[in-house]
């Protein structure tokens, strides 16, 4: 599960780096690493500017980077087009980022001694406030925060509800933390120069070796590794199997790190000022770009352009609608090109939606969603009133819909019309002259309800709307 770190910043007062000796007691066997050259057609790209002192980094399923600028005190978000956004602020020396599935993310705000959450809208809540200097936090797949607590040595569990345990401890100063796919917990201990690994039974084990200040790290689904070392200015990759890799060097001060869906590595360089991107050898498609959809009755169009292959024919398309109300279950639909017609949706229901696509060597990543956007032809009458009518004078105005099938049928369903005026069922024109006689008023007011009915789903789509029409001599 995604998860970020930061540690201290050279721009501002000092992060505490030295904990009072702990005993650290290890149970079970070490992984003996396989040292062996960094990754072959890996390249090294910078993303985002104007940093002071980039501590923590996370990505989530978008492509979505979010950075804790330690000497700034704020959070900014980075998108996938380079657009940097500014989400958080009023820190003090932020030094670690989270964020989860719904985009909510979390920041250790360290010099604060707090854990503050950043919802999707924008609002800033404290969470903890009682844990001195946190600094690595990761969520779990319960949607538990993950905190390590340096001057105390151990690892703290926030769960949902806000019940505080500690779940890992006897470390020297553990300043990050990770937890991968199958519920290992994996501990950076900055003063054992050591990486520690601990199996949902509580087995620790060593990982890696050769660190000299390992500051951060982060897990994959698959069990491997990232680990950010300030001491040795590399970012070096541990496998479930125990092989060892730098997949990043020649940085200053790596506080950091993340991993994306496509194995690319984001890198928090903090004396550089700068946050770089480590892109893994593409084998699977990139995400399918420029996305647009449109509604049907039950159903909707979505479309997209083709992105890059990476070498490998795409061989189909996957496209995944979810409910935004949460009601109904997400739909997922495939199909070899664009367009891509989503059935078995909710009519009246909001939906995003987003697409991948799929070659030889796998699936890549998801689109961004687009949307929300309303399902079915929900017909919708103009409430805008009809102009005055006179007495004696020819009389036409047109009654409109919005988002219906086209097919429409109206009714007088309430009230009456003036004398000598009609409603037309096919054509919802009023028309008509209104006879001139003796007994005419100098004015008077009609009220009627029209109702409109979309004959595409006559059962289920039709809507009324009441009128006031006034005639004058």
């Amino acid at each position: 599960m995604k998860k970020s770190t930061v540690h201290g910043s050279h721009h501002r007062r000092p992060v505490m780096r030295t904990v009072a000796p702990a005993i650290v007691v290890l149970v079970g066997t070490m992984v003996a690493p396989v040292l062996v050259p960094s990754v072959a057609g890996a390249s090294q790209v910078t993303i985002g500017t104007g940093f002071s002192c980039p501590y923590g980094v996370t990505v989530d399923q978008h492509g979505i980077v979010y950075v804790a600028d330690a000497s700034a005190g704020t959070v900014q978000k980075v998108l996938p087009d380079g657009t940097q956004v500014p989400i958080g602020s009023g820190y003090d020396i932020p030094q670690a980022v989270a964020v989860d599935p719904s985009g909510t993310v979390f920041v250790a705000d360290t010099f604060n001694n707090r854990v503050e959450e950043i919802t999707p809208a924008g609002v800033q809540t404290t969470l903890a406030a009682d844990l001195p200097k946190p600094t690595g936090i990761a969520l779990d797949g319960a949607g538990n925060l993950l905190v390590a607590v340096p001057p105390q040595g151990r690892i703290v569990e926030i769960a949902p509800g806000g019940t505080e345990t500690t779940v890992a401890s006897g470390f020297q100063a553990p300043t990050g933390v990770a937890v991968d796919g199958t519920g290992n917990l994996f501990v950076a201990d900055t003063n054992a120069a050591a990486v520690y690994r601990i199996a949902p039974d509580g087995v620790r084990t060593t990982v890696g070796s050769g660190y000299l200040h390992p500051y951060e790290l982060t897990a994959d689904a698959a069990g491997d590794v990232f680990v950010a070392d300030y001491g040795t200015n590399q970012v070096d990759e541990v496998t479930a199997g125990g092989v060892q890799t730098t997949v990043g060097s020649g940085f200053s001060g790596p506080s950091d790190v993340a991993v994306d869906g496509l194995g690319d590595v984001f890198v928090a360089d903090a004396q550089n000022r700068q946050v770089v991107e480590v892109n893994a050898p593409r084998l699977t498609p990139d995400a399918p770009p420029r996305l647009t959809s449109s509604p049907g009755l039950g159903s909707a169009r979505v479309m997209f352009t083709a992105p890059p292959d990476n070498g490998s024919p795409i061989t189909s398309y996957t496209v995944t609608a979810r409910d935004v109300s949460g009601s109904a279950a997400d739909v997922v639909v495939s199909g070899p090109s664009s367009p891509i017609v989503v059935t078995g949706l909710t009519d009246g229901h909001a939906y995003t939606f987003s697409v991948a696509a799929t070659n030889a060597h796998g699936t890549g990543p998801s689109s961004y969603d687009i949307g929300p956007m309303v399902v079915g032809y929900q017909i919708q009458q103009s409430a805008l009133q009809p102009p005055t009518a006179r007495v004696g004078a020819l009389y036409y105005v047109a009654l409109t819909t919005a988002l219906g099938s086209g097919r429409t049928t109206w009714r007088l369903s309430g009230g009456g019309l003036p004398p000598g005026l009609h409603l037309g069922s096919r054509t919802g024109t009023i028309s008509g002259t209104v006879p001139l006689t003796r007994h005419n008023p100098v004015s008077a007011s009609y009220s009627f309800t029209v109702t409109a009915v979309d004959q595409a789903r006559p059962a289920r789509h039709a809507t009324s709307e009441t009128y006031v029409l006034t005639v004058t001599r």
